[in-house]
């Protein structure tokens, strides 16, 4: 009777081990990606909140600013020059963006959260970001988002 509790407690145990989702180890890391790969956050990236019509709030990259409204990612030009952003699709962080495309820009880009993106200036200086969260006013409503992001890139 003792050997089938055993098994039973051993099965048991595995099962619950192979559901639980990893976690990277390494403090600068995101989680991991589709292929099981830890995914790093690059060195010098930065955290902010950006509110929605607020460019006081917004990063300047290059010569060009990225801003967000209406649940949308923008260049309005506030840097003196405007700019274009990629949608690069769902992951885990900013460290997941690891190419800059060679088309697929636009202005505006809707805004989504666990994706990557690619901000790609007038004078040709790139940054890549991550859309991590949304920013709500006390009765849920959106009023900016959560970025991180890392430039030059």
């Amino acid at each position: 009777m003792k050997t089938i509790f055993r098994l039973l407690f051993i099965f048991l145990f595995a099962f619950i081990y192979m559901g639980c989702k990893r976690k990277c180890k390494n403090k600068d890391a995101c989680n991991y990606d589709e292929k099981e790969e830890c995914v790093l956050k690059p060195s010098g990236t930065v955290s902010t909140n950006m509110e929605s019509g607020n460019g006081y709030t917004w990063p300047c990259f290059g010569n060009s600013r990225l801003g967000f409204s209406g649940l949308n990612f923008v260049s309005d030009g506030g840097c003196l020059g405007v700019g274009e952003i990629a949608d690069m699709g769902s992951m885990t962080c900013v460290g997941g963006v690891t190419t800059k495309p060679a088309s697929g820009y636009g202005n505006p880009v809707a805004a989504e959260i666990g994706h990557g993106y690619v901000f790609k200036s007038q004078d040709g200086i790139y940054a890549r970001f991550y859309a991590e969260e949304w920013m709500k006013n006390t009765s849920g409503g959106v009023i900016g988002i959560k970025i991180s992001y890392q430039s030059p890139f």
